[in-house]
């Protein structure tokens, strides 16, 4: 397996990455070449290791949120970001079926609403295809038709498939 200890930049500055020493594979912390660093603590949900917070080196913290939804099967998926240790400043999401049938039976993301954005993106809802308006491309799991404001229900993107001309 992989495990990448360091990045190192065109300009030789060098970002580390720290394991923990008994899960080697558990990243710990990431180290930027002027030494600010971000630590990462993780919690076991659903027999599955997920990240429950980082912090920074100034103090700062991210709480991430988990929730089990059944969709249509169990599975834990992230609902809520905390930022910088503030309930105010938190960042929901939430999901819905697959669009593709029965090959991809994961959520996807239905809604997302993050204090961190600005403009339209920053509470948004996602559509996903279910048909092409080229019936022989098929729709792949995941694929994205559309990004509406959640605020105005405005579309702010869409994705169009076409099939690519040979020649």
């Amino acid at each position: 397996m992989f495990k990448p200890t360091a990045l190192i930049d065109p300009y030789g500055q060098r970002t580390t990455f720290t394991y923990d020493p008994v899960n080697t594979t558990q990243l710990t912390q990431i180290t930027e070449p002027g030494g600010r660093y971000i630590q990462l603590s993780y919690t076991t949900i659903g027999g599955l290791l997920r990240i429950d917070h980082i912090t920074a080196s100034d103090g700062l913290t991210v709480q991430y949120s988990y929730q089990t939804l059944a969709l249509p099967f169990d599975t834990t998926a992230l609902t809520g970001v905390t930022y910088l240790g503030d309930n105010t400043m938190k960042a929901t999401y939430t999901y819905q079926p697959a669009n593709v049938s029965p090959d991809n039976n994961f959520p996807l993301l239905a809604t997302c609403d993050d204090p961190m954005y600005a403009g339209p993106k920053k509470k948004i809802q996602y559509s996903f295809a279910t048909a092409n308006a080229d019936s022989t491309i098929p729709v792949a799991a995941g694929q994205l038709d559309s990004e509406k404001s959640g605020t105005t229900g405005v579309m702010v993107s869409q994705l169009v498939v076409h099939r690519l001309r040979s020649g």
